[in-house]
């Protein structure tokens, strides 16, 4: 028998024999004897706690007998002067878009493919499951990274 199993089987059986004297211990001991140990607390119940009242003002506030100002900074709650705008003046926003897009277009590089033998996706993910070798095409050389961070 493995020393793991001895070790678990003794251990079960101390459990076993502590749990089952403490259950005797308990229900053969006087009653007498358990209340001993209790112990009792006196509360007292006049202690109360009391709210403290909090008001507001236009000048501040206060918290029971200490009062309090705040300062308020002027904002302009003056909103702009709204002016009426057709909507023949302002574009669609498809057009818009269309805007942002040729904008975009006009700052993107063409690139051309300089690669003489290219691979698609399909073939790469081939190479890939076959460490690089490819019948009918050079092999390639493939190196992988997995824990080189």
């Amino acid at each position: 028998m493995n020393s793991y199993f001895i070790f678990a089987v003794a251990l079960t059986v101390i459990y076993i024999l502590y749990y089952a004297f403490m259950i005797f211990k308990d229900l053969n001991t006087k009653k007498a004897e358990r209340k001993d140990d209790v112990e009792i607390f006196v509360v007292d119940q006049k202690e109360t706690d009391e709210g403290i009242n909090v008001t507001e003002s236009e000048s501040g506030f206060s918290i029971g007998n200490e009062e309090y100002t705040t300062e308020y900074l002027e904002q302009d709650t003056e909103s702009p002067p709204h002016t009426e705008t057709s909507t023949e003046d302002e574009p669609p926003k498809s057009s818009a878009i269309e805007n942002l897009k040729t904008i975009a277009k006009e700052e993107l590089d063409e690139v051309e493919s300089f690669m003489s033998d290219s691979y698609n996706s399909e073939e790469l993910y081939k190479a890939m499951l076959n460490k690089g070798k490819l019948s009918g095409r050079p092999d390639l050389d493939w190196k992988p990274v997995i824990n080189e961070l």
